[in-house]
């Protein structure tokens, strides 16, 4: 379910607005205010428009050479698929039709991405959702983490990570977070894949997803997903705000860290509370989204999946999102839909994927931002009557300009 990773205070400008610009960005920036709420806007409908009167129209794109090759990449997976995994709502697309729109973009990026922008307008449109509010769209982040861990546990490695039971879809509800992490269910019965030196890491590699370890002898291991009990979400920096543990402005993945590194007795207490439990499976290491393709930091995301975990937005769906990264720099990104999670609930909701590793880290769990999202569509195919169950209008929306 995205770039220069340390780049926190870069602020994009039009080139053509010069210092004055710039400023004006700045201003803009507080229309972006980092939000403790986890929500999109409700969206009411979804509006078609050129391109040209896209907001951000014209921006500079973010890791603009990383995401060609990503683009290239995509598209060779996508060719080698029988084709895309289901649509939950309409519009459906083929496999035949998501190709024609990967390529033709690929074909429009081989410029300049001034040079891109002008192709874009003549070759899509964009799809924007209407809700009730200026910022219709949310963004948080995720990322691969790192850890050190090992085959065999010992004085410094204890806590498990599991592989999935034989009849896990066919009794989910037995493996309960409770049962396995405090009442010892899995112990013993070979399905601990590796063991990892903190208790709160388990925990947040199931957060994510997906990780790498690495081992005692430097050997690293992958971490996919590999099943769930699919009982409810909930978030451990909620637990921690209702708590009074943490301050709502406070919330991060670094201060949920610092929190329990003060207090590792606590760890049980609030992540027994998320009844969801993620199982995994080795794999070669390289980030996988849902759809199966390789995910790439500032062009890949992850959005709504309905309760059975098919696609409420169409894999592999190209699209242009704006937002603050770092609190302090807009940036503007061109991404594929191509992971899924069940806590990123909403019409215009996302998850931004940000890389591997430490500073990723750093990055996704300081998203957490209301922005703007644009679906491209080519004009070359028919416009859909819906998009993840709301109507598509060819009424143009109000465009904000600044």
């Amino acid at each position: 379910m995205l770039i220069s990773f340390l780049r926190y205070s870069f602020i994009l400008c039009f080139l053509s607005l010069g210092i004055t610009g710039c400023f004006k960005k700045k201003k803009e920036l507080e229309k972006f205010e980092f939000s403790d709420s986890l929500e999109s806007a409700k969206i009411q409908s979804w509006h078609v428009n050129s391109v040209s009167r896209w907001e951000h129209f014209g921006h500079t794109i973010e890791s603009w050479d990383s995401w060609r090759g990503h683009l290239q990449r995509s598209i060779s997976f996508l060719r080698e698929r029988q084709g895309l995994p289901e649509s939950y709502t309409q519009p459906a697309v083929t496999k035949e039709q998501m190709l024609e729109s990967l390529e033709l973009l690929l074909k429009l990026s081989k410029g300049s991405a001034k040079e891109f922008w002008r192709k874009l307008d003549e070759n899509f449109v964009v799809f924007t959702p209407k809700g009730d509010r200026e910022r219709p769209a949310f963004f948080t982040g995720y990322y691969t983490p790192l850890y050190r861990g090992s085959r065999k546990p010992n004085q410094r490695f204890r806590y498990p990570v599991y592989a999935a039971p034989s009849d896990l879809k066919a009794n989910p509800k037995v493996y309960s977070r409770r049962a396995i992490d405090a009442e010892g269910l899995l112990r013993g019965k070979g399905l601990e894949i590796c063991y990892l030196e903190n208790p709160l890491d388990p925990y947040l590699l199931q957060v994510q997803g997906s990780g790498t370890v690495t081992l005692e002898d430097g050997t690293r291991l992958g971490m996919g997903y590999a099943g769930t009990n699919n009982e409810n979400y909930t978030s451990l920096g909620k637990l921690l705000i209702n708590a009074g543990k943490i301050k709502k402005r406070d919330i991060s993945l670094s201060a949920i860290r610092k929190y329990f590194e003060k207090y590792p007795q606590d760890v049980p207490k609030f992540t027994l509370q998320n009844k969801r439990y993620i199982f995994f499976r080795e794999d070669d290491g390289r980030p996988r989204g849902s759809t199966g393709a390789i995910v790439e930091g500032y062009h890949s995301l992850a959005m709504e999946r309905d309760q059975n975990r098919a696609y409420r937005f169409i894999p592999h769906q190209p699209l242009l999102i704006s937002l603050p990264v770092g609190r302090d720099g807009l940036k503007t990104l061109i991404a594929l839909n191509q992971d899924t999670g069940s806590a990123i609930q909403g019409d215009a909701r996302a998850d931004i994927y940000c890389g591997v590793g430490y500073a990723a880290e750093n990055i996704a769990g300081n998203i957490k931002h209301p922005g703007d999202m644009a679906l491209l569509w080519p004009k070359s195919q028919a416009l859909p009557k819906k998009i993840a169950g709301k109507p598509l209008l060819k009424t143009p929306t109000k465009i904000r300009r600044y």
